[in-house]
C-alpha cells in the first residue's frame, strides 16, 4: 500500500473501471483495489466494534473519502453503497480470520499485532470475548449453518469472473487449433466464443479435474441441469428469466441482493430486470420449485 500512499501525496489517482450501477470492479486494478478496501478496514476499524452497524457513520464517511483520493471514482450515492458494503465485506472477513486462525487456530497463543497493526489491549480484550461460553455457541451455531452447503464449490480468490476469464482462453485456443487443423492461417483471428450460461458455470465451479462433482449433492444438482437442458432443447421445458435451468435445477429462487455465479454487485432485478406481474415464476409456491431430489436441498445455505 505504500505505492498507492505516495500516488496520494503526489496528486494522482489510479484509474478503476467501476460499473455506475452495481458497483462491480473489473480491470488491471482490480485486486488492488481489492486489497486496498481490506487495508482501509483494518487500519480504522476496532476489532472490538460488534458488527459494521455499529461503525460510526463519521468513520465510514472518511474512509469513502479516502477511497475517492486515491481512486478515480464517481462520488455518488450509489457507489458510496457499494463501496462501503465491500469494506463491510472485508472487516467481517478479518475478524472472522482472526477467530479462525490466531485464536483458535494454527496461531492460537501467538499475537497478530504487529502484522495488522492492532492494539495489544484490544486484541486481549477479543480473545477473552471470543472464548466466552456465550460467544462459542454463537461460534458452534454458524458452524452448524455453514456445514448445510453441500455442494461446495472450488473456486479461487478470483470466483466466478476469473473462471470466465479461463474459459474464453481455453475456448479461444481451443478453436484456433480446429481452424489451424482446418486450413487456416497462424495467425487467424478467433471471435470470442459466447459465454456460458450461468447453469454450465455453476457445473464448472464444481466439477473437480478427475469429472467428479466436489459432492453427491452437486452430482444430483448437475444431473437435473442436464436433464432440463435437454428439454429447453426439445421445447418441453421453457426457461423464463428467474426461472432458467439453475434456478429450476437448485429448486429455489434467488437469493434477496445478489444472483448465483454473477459475482459481487450483480442483484436480481439488474441482472433478470423487474419481475413481470405475468411472469409464471410470479405465480408459482416454493413448493412447485422443488426439483425431484429434495433430499439434496440445501436448507438457507447460500449457493
Amino acid at each position: 500500500m505504500k505505492s498507492l500512499a505516495r500516488k496520494r501525496m503526489k496528486g494522482s489517482k489510479i484509474s478503476l473501471d467501476v460499473d455506475p450501477t452495481t458497483g462491480i470492479v473489473s480491470g488491471p486494478n482490480k485486486a488492488q483495489f481489492s486489497s486496498y478496501l481490506g487495508t482501509l478496514a483494518r487500519d480504522n476499524i476496532s476489532i472490538l466494534v460488534p458488527s459494521w452497524k455499529e461503525v460510526p457513520q463519521t468513520t465510514k464517511n472518511m474512509i469513502w473519502q479516502d477511497i475517492l483520493g486515491v481512486y478515480d471514482i464517481s462520488d455518488t450515492n450509489i457507489l458510496k453503497s457499494k463501496m462501503l458494503s465491500s469494506v463491510a465485506t472485508k472487516f467481517r472477513q478479518h475478524k472472522s480470520y482472526l477467530i479462525r486462525e490466531w485464536v483458535h487456530g494454527k496461531y492460537k497463543g501467538k499475537s497478530p499485532c504487529d502484522d495488522y497493526n492492532i492494539d495489544p489491549e484490544e486484541w486481549e480484550k477479543f480473545k477473552e470475548i471470543r472464548n466466552d461460553p456465550s460467544w462459542k455457541l454463537v461460534r458452534k451455531k454458524t458452524q452448524d449453518i455453514q456445514k448445510l452447503n453441500n455442494a461446495p464449490h472450488l473456486l479461487s480468490r478470483g470466483g466466478y469472473e476469473l473462471l470466465v476469464r479461463n474459459f474464453m482462453k481455453s475456448e479461444i485456443k481451443r478453436l484456433k487449433e480446429e481452424a489451424i487443423q482446418s486450413g487456416a492461417s497462424e495467425d487467424v483471428v478467433i471471435d470470442p466464443p459466447p459465454l456460458p450460461p450461468r447453469h454450465r458455470l455453476w457445473n464448472m465451479a464444481r466439477t473437480k479435474s478427475s469429472g467428479e462433482m466436489t459432492s453427491e449433492p452437486a452430482n444430483q444438482v448437475a444431473k437435473k441441469i442436464n436433464e432440463l437442458e435437454e428439454q429447453a432443447s426439445q421445447g418441453s421445458f421453457i426457461p423464463e428469466a428467474r426461472q432458467d435451468i439453475l434456478t429450476t435445477a437448485l429448486g429455489r429462487p434467488e437469493h434477496p441482493g445478489r444472483v448465483r455465479t454473477a459475482g459481487a454487485g450483480a442483484t436480481i432485478s439488474n441482472y433478470f430486470g423487474p419481475l413481470s406481474k405475468d411472469s409464471s415464476l410470479s405465480k408459482l409456491s416454493p413448493q412447485d420449485l422443488k426439483p425431484s431430489h429434495n433430499k439434496y436441498m440445501y436448507g438457507s445455505h447460500k449457493v
